[in-house]
């Protein structure tokens, strides 16, 4: 979507839930495209999980299809994927920008205690934006 400031917004609602309270953003649903799962959702059982947490690290994947055309853990199968997301780290090109990396590696932190936050990201937004080239 492009709002009439011409922002582009990527939405997807498809597997969008209702929550009561903003701060109870807990969900153990893990619908969605399989690349776009966080690791926390990549295993046969578990429980609730960070619903913020998770679309933090579907933003992480979106940046990176963005920016290479192709999804970070690209596999044969389903559970090859899930595999991926759960192990190994991501490629990118030897001369890609610190702090793009950087930004990269907090959206997709394994661990969704220490994923970055939205709140903590619109802090760096702006320094980041003017930090990054953009690619031609």
């Amino acid at each position: 979507m492009i709002t009439k400031n011409d922002v582009l917004k990527v939405v997807d609602f498809g597997v969008s839930e209702m929550f009561e309270r903003a701060g109870e953003m807990r969900t153990a649903k893990s619908a969605g495209s399989p690349a776009f799962l966080p690791p926390e959702l990549c295993v046969a059982r578990h429980g609730d999980v960070s619903g913020k947490a998770a679309d933090v690290w579907s933003m992480g994947v979106t940046l990176y299809c963005l920016r290479y055309g192709r999804i970070p853990f690209e596999r044969d199968s389903v559970l090859e994927m899930y595999g991926a997301i759960k192990t190994e780290t991501p490629k990118y090109p030897l001369n890609e920008n610190e702090v793009f990396l950087d930004l990269m590696s907090r959206l997709m932190e394994k661990d969704p205690e220490k994923r970055i936050t939205m709140d903590e990201l619109r802090v760096s937004a702006l320094s980041l934006s003017e930090r990054i080239p953009k690619v031609p």
